[in-house]
């Protein structure tokens, strides 16, 4: 929820700098992610509430033909095990770091593009390798025992954008929730299509 909200009148008493701490941590190797959303299933569970769970399922096997034991672990931590995310593919590491995220996530996002068609999805749905590459962002940081530090996103607008993006977030919600109350029977079902991923 943006509860970070900056109107544009306020925008010039904000300092954006980064402090020398910060990069001092950020040059021995650790990172900067947007600050954990708390979901109420696993990340998995949750990617196929909202996505096509074929889609998920093709990335594990990409992931568990092409790279190491620890990234396959890293998968199944962070789809299986937890239900937190650091959202929105934003991100401060160092350039080694940044190198090595992009070489092993655009091979991984490349080898989906290629087996999968998405010209039948709608435009929300054909956003599909950014909803994966959040993911897999947090998959990298579990695989290479990163460190973390996290910061919680701030959002610029005007007066009244908190207030909207309040009442959006509430309806949405409440979507959900909705959603889930109906979807509940064959969540039960998941469990079984899960153990097959």
């Amino acid at each position: 929820m943006p509860s970070n909200t900056v109107s544009e009148k306020n925008i010039d008493t904000l300092d954006f700098s980064i402090p020398k701490s910060l990069i001092k941590k950020l040059e021995n190797g650790e990172v900067v992610l947007a600050k954990e959303i708390v979901y109420k299933y696993p990340i998995a569970y949750n990617y196929c509430l909202d996505h096509y769970s074929r889609d998920l399922k093709e990335v594990k096997s990409i992931i568990w033909e092409c790279s190491d034991e620890n990234y396959k672990r890293a998968f199944f931590e962070i789809m299986f095990r937890r239900n937190t995310l650091s959202p929105c593919n934003m991100f401060i590491m160092s350039w080694a770091n940044f190198d090595k995220f992009c070489r092993w996530v655009f091979d991984v996002l490349g080898k989906l593009e290629q087996r999968i068609d998405i010209s039948y999805y709608n435009d929300y749905q054909k956003r599909i390798y950014g909803f994966l590459s959040e993911r897999l962002l947090n998959v990298f940081v579990c695989a290479e025992n990163l460190k973390v530090n996290q910061y919680p996103l701030l959002f610029f607008g005007d007066d009244n954008t908190e207030k909207i993006s309040s009442l959006k977030y509430k309806l949405r919600v409440m979507e959900r929730k909705f959603c889930m109350n109906l979807l509940k029977e064959k969540y039960s079902r998941m469990d079984a299509v899960f153990k097959n991923i």
